[in-house]
């Protein structure tokens, strides 16, 4: 989708995490006839983290608060211990999850 909507000599960027299991359906012909660039790369959360948790802030609204019980979209999906961290990312990585929050102080 973020081929079809982009302009030539746009850039289309995946920072975070590389779900492998997603076949990249991209060939390096297409992106060359449109002249688009495709990046890979990790997310500098430190670096980011101060900004970041500013915009989040001041776009509450927009990001909304953790889904509720009736189901309502939002940014966070779930609230866990850190204790639970190695099956929050398993059931993340598998599709099961959508974005977690781990609180240290549970």
């Amino acid at each position: 989708m973020s081929y079809d909507l982009i302009a030539p000599f746009g850039v289309i960027a995946s920072v975070g995490v590389h779900n492998h299991h997603v076949p990249l359906t991209l060939t390096g012909g297409a992106l060359y006839d449109k002249n688009v660039a495709l990046l890979f790369g990790r997310c500098p959360v430190r670096a980011l983290m101060e900004l970041a948790a500013d915009l989040l802030h001041r776009r509450v609204k927009i990001f909304g608060e953790v889904e509720s019980e009736c189901g309502e979209a939002a940014l966070v999906e779930r609230v866990v211990p850190i204790g639970e961290a190695r099956e929050a990312y398993e059931k993340f990585e598998s599709g099961v999850w959508g974005k977690v929050l781990f609180d240290p102080w549970k």
